[in-house]
């Protein structure tokens, strides 16, 4: 609507994305919004030292160093294994 984020679950219905807004979901009065299907992230579960939640796409300081790189979620293997391990989940 105005450009504001919205939290909810995401649903793609007739070639359209909406996310249902989850403020109201104990009232069974739920509202739906028409989304850009590039804006879209996932929370992480996570929040920084602001009590700010982490979004997937956010860019945060990697704390190895001053590097500064996205919040990714996908297949990724870390640094810290002897083996080839794949792993799935977030990552920097």
């Amino acid at each position: 609507d105005g450009g504001e984020w919205v939290e909810g679950y995401v649903v793609q219905r007739y070639g359209a994305w909406f996310i249902y807004d989850i403020k109201n979901a104990d009232t069974c009065r739920q509202n739906s919004y028409l989304v850009d299907p590039d804006t879209i992230c996932q929370y992480t579960g996570l929040t920084n030292k602001k009590g700010r939640k982490i979004w997937e796409n956010d860019i945060i300081k990697y704390h190895f160093g001053d590097y500064y790189a996205p919040v990714k979620f996908g297949e990724y293997q870390s640094c810290f294994d002897s083996t080839t391990t794949c792993h799935v989940g977030f990552y920097v």
